[in-house]
């Protein structure tokens, strides 16, 4: 049974640049989980307007920081990523009640601890 991959490559970015946007204020986790959302967002349009891959160390980063974010960025429909996002803006500005899936977990902790040790430098 031979597998479809989800998305089909593109060319890299003229510019080799990743989406552009504020870095989160890292000791506020909130706030990271807001980025991480945001750069998916900026990258499923860019997608969807046609625009070539940026460089594959922003793919890279991504993974490293958020286990689970290429997985996000390939297999769920960008409605649900952006509905993420808005409930995070919501709960940043205290319109919402932070939900239960916003709050890191001991196992994605742990995940990213070994996979930071495992791999050589």
């Amino acid at each position: 049974m031979a597998v479809t991959p989800p998305l089909a490559p593109r060319p890299p970015l003229a510019d080799d640049r990743a989406p552009q946007s504020a870095p989160p204020d890292p000791a506020h986790p909130l706030r990271r989980l807001a980025h991480k959302y945001e750069t998916l967002v900026e990258l499923r349009r860019a997608r969807a307007r046609g625009e070539p891959l940026p460089e594959k160390a922003v793919f890279q980063s991504l993974a490293r920081e958020w286990p689970g974010a290429l997985y996000e960025l390939d297999r769920l429909p960008l409605e649900d990523i952006e509905s993420r996002l808005r409930s995070l803006r919501a709960t940043l500005e205290e319109a919402a009640p932070e939900q239960p899936w916003m709050r890191p977990s001991a196992t994605t902790t742990l995940s990213t601890a070994q996979l930071s040790t495992s791999r050589p430098a």
